[in-house]
Parts: C-alpha cells; structure tokens; sequence
C-alpha cells in the first residue's frame, strides 16, 4: 500500500504541462538586439517566412512557436518593432495599437485587461478572440507592449481558441518575462 502511494505521488509531482507551478528557470533565455525572453524547452524560433497567417503590417523581429500542435495550430509568440516618437508612454503605444487591432480583427471580442508592470514600466496586458481574416481560424491572443528607445514592441502570443488553462498559462508566462536588454 505504502508503495501506492508514494508511486501515486511520484506521478502526481512529475506529471502535466507547464502549469503555474513550473518554474521559470525551466526555459531557455534568448537574447535579441532590443528584449530578450525566455520561451519553454518544447518551443523553437521560427523564420517569419516559415510561419503562415502573420496577422501584422510590420514585418516580426521574433517569432517563437511550440513544437506541439493543438487542433491544428501552434501556440506561438509573435514580436514586433516600429519606431515611434521618444515621448509616447508605453500605456499610449498600448492604447493605441489595442484601438487599431479592436478594429481590424473580425469577430474582436475583448476577454480581460489588466495593467501590469513589464520590464519595470506600467503597460497593459490583454486578451482578447479574434479572426485574422474572413473564413480564417477564431484565436485566442494574448498581449503586451514595452518602449524603448523610440521604439515600441507588441509581444503578441496565439493560441487555439479553446486551449486549456496550462496553455494559456505558458503563453502569459512568457509574455509577462520579456525583458529589455
């Protein structure tokens, strides 16, 4: 009975996903010329020309996405650079990249909001559903925003609308580690 239970417990620690309990030190550190980020040891980097359905008019800097296909989509990290002027806040570059994309996305449905501290500036973290195009695909994306420099970077993360929690969960807790360099 003794061994039952300590095999059952052994099971039940060394089980699942990346949950809220894995540790971040469990992923791997990638430095770029503006952030660096820490992605999951089941992710890879991507060419922006390997990855299908970009739904942004600037060209990524980065593009990171599982290796573990859900419903036929790959959970994925998408950042992109655009210079701004040196006095917009990093809550304004939000605003107003979330204004454009409540717009441009069909079927926008906005699912939570919060403001949140990110690489020590106050930004705003959002997620919301959406269509890149007619007849395309209903995803879940996750989002934030950093300045730097005269330069403003969305960290935008995709995933099958339906995905479950320890899903989500590895999306926000890479979106939530962006460092800037």
């Amino acid at each position: 009975m003794m061994k039952k239970i300590l095999l059952l417990a052994t099971l039940f620690l060394f089980s699942g996903c990346l949950g809220d309990s894995e540790e971040i030190s469990n992923f791997l550190e990638i430095k770029k010329n503006l952030f660096s980020v820490k992605i999951p040891q089941f992710w890879a980097e991507v060419s922006p020309s390997d990855f299908s359905e970009i739904p942004f008019s600037l060209k990524p800097e980065a593009i990171f996405r599982s290796l573990q296909e859900s419903n036929g989509t790959f959970s994925n990290v998408v950042f992109t650079i655009e210079k701004i002027p040196n006095n917009i806040s990093t809550v304004e570059f939000a605003r107003s990249n979330l204004e454009k994309e409540s717009v441009s996305f069909f079927n926008f449905q906005k699912i939570s909001e919060e403001y949140l501290q990110l690489s020590g500036q106050q930004t705003i973290f959002i997620e919301f559903e959406g269509q890149v195009g007619l007849g395309k695909k209903n995803l879940r994306y996750l989002q934030s925003f950093l300045v730097t420099n005269g330069f403003g970077i969305a960290i935008t993360g995709a995933c099958e609308k339906n995905s479950d929690e320890d899903e989500l969960n590895v999306l926000r807790k890479i979106i939530k580690n962006v460092n800037l360099n």
